[in-house]
């Protein structure tokens, strides 16, 4: 394949449709892979229609080698017929491949196998275009990475640099926004406790949703007991994005007994931990209970947080390797 020293050219290019706008100009060489990501997936989606010139530009132009867009992989919530048309992109020998954020729908065995793809049509000196708002994938798989917010570029460069840097603004607003409880939890029990409050709290002692990689954090709650209990036992259980318990604890395994209890009570409980974890979402599981396992009140997955730090790491748990080499 024969490719020019510019594979995709956005010239001062402004194109709005209905709310969404975005304003573009920069350009990318061939022989790269390109992540392209934000907060809005329509911003995202709308550098494909003037890359397609499927929509013409209200201001400006794009410059551009042959081009294949994935299109279900930027509109579609069919993952068979994303993954037909990542495939078409794999074997259509253009200069410029464009998969979208429906990607992520993909099996893992198909995403990990077109992405071993698409560094070899890299390295033969095509351009790949990998819009998603999977930031631990495009750091993992790309050469570059372009962050769009409120249609415009506010970042572009080395892949750990402007994810990190990003990280650092989704977490920062994760803890300004309002971290209520959502209104329908899957919870049961026989109703002789109920647990009234709950809420995770930051280094600094406030509420938050996000925390940062190692990061000292209190889970807070409080339970009133509506019948007389003689030996309560209250527990938390953390859960990965896929479900899997990542860590899970309870007072009894802590040799913490308060009880007995008597009807009406109402105690404070509070779960410190370093969040000793990767960067992902998570939930917390919250329940109190007899020593046997009989729930008083028990919410499944009460709190969803996320973790974040300036750099991916694979897996679950955040070890903070040390690594030496000797000669």
């Amino acid at each position: 394949m024969d490719f020019s020293p510019m594979a995709l050219r956005f010239e001062r290019v402004r194109c709005k449709i209905d709310d969404l706008e975005i304003a573009a100009d920069f350009s990318l060489t061939p022989g790269a892979i390109v992540g392209v990501t934000g907060p809005d997936p329509g911003e995202l989606q709308l550098l494909d229609g003037p890359c397609l010139r499927a929509i013409p530009p209200d201001q400006g132009e794009v410059e551009r080698e042959t081009m294949f867009v994935a299109g279900p992989s930027f509109l579609s919530g069919d993952p068979e017929s994303v993954c037909w048309w990542v495939n078409a992109a794999l074997a259509s020998e253009a200069a410029v491949l464009a998969i979208g954020p429906a990607f992520a729908l993909a099996a893992p065995g198909f995403r990990i196998a077109a992405l071993r793809e698409l560094h070899a049509i890299a390295r033969e000196g095509a351009l790949v275009l990998l819009v998603s708002q999977d930031l631990d994938m495009l750091e993992r798989h790309c050469d570059e990475t372009i962050v769009i917010e409120n249609g415009v570029i506010i970042d572009r460069g080395d892949p750990r640099a402007t994810l990190g840097a990003y990280r650092k603004r989704i977490a920062a607003e994760l803890r300004e926004a309002e971290t209520d409880p959502p209104e329908e939890i899957a919870r049961h029990g026989d109703g002789r406790a109920s647990i009234v409050s709950f809420e995770l709290l930051g280094a600094d002692g406030e509420p938050t949703a996000s925390l940062e990689t190692g990061e000292q954090a209190t889970l807070v709650a409080r339970v009133q007991f509506d019948d007389a209990i003689e030996d309560p036992v209250f527990g938390i259980l953390i859960r990965n994005r896929v479900g899997v318990s990542v860590y899970g604890t309870n007072t009894e395994l802590e040799n913490v007994h308060f009880g007995p209890v008597e009807e009406g009570q109402e105690v404070e409980l509070r779960f410190q931990f370093a969040c000793a974890l990767c960067p992902q979402d998570y939930t917390v599981t919250i329940a109190s209970h007899d020593p046997d396992g009989t729930a008083h009140d028990w919410l499944e997955e009460a709190l969803l947080f996320q973790v974040t730090d300036t750099r991916f790491t694979e897996g679950v748990a955040n070890l903070r390797a040390k690594v030496e080499v000797r000669a």
